[in-house]
């Protein structure tokens, strides 16, 4: 596993993180990845599998406490 990558996400699940730590919601997101809210959905169900999480806001807390800690390794 590779440490800024952890749980292996894809580059689409990589950035849909991003979106979600920015408190973009879904609907904003398929705009922007310009897909649709089933493919979502899909990517979400992926990202919710690979992590053990089980929502956007236990992803959004985890990125937080990650990022919390990452300020403590500088």
């Amino acid at each position: 596993m590779h440490r800024n990558n952890p749980y292996n996400l894809t580059r689409t699940e990589v950035r849909i993180c991003h979106l979600i730590s920015e408190g973009l919601r879904p609907k904003d997101m398929i705009e922007i990845l310009d897909t649709s809210m089933a493919t979502m959905r899909t990517h979400l169900g992926h990202i919710y599998a690979k992590t053990g999480l089980d929502g956007m806001i236990s992803v959004l807390h985890h990125l937080q406490s990650i990022s919390e800690t990452q300020k403590g390794d500088l």
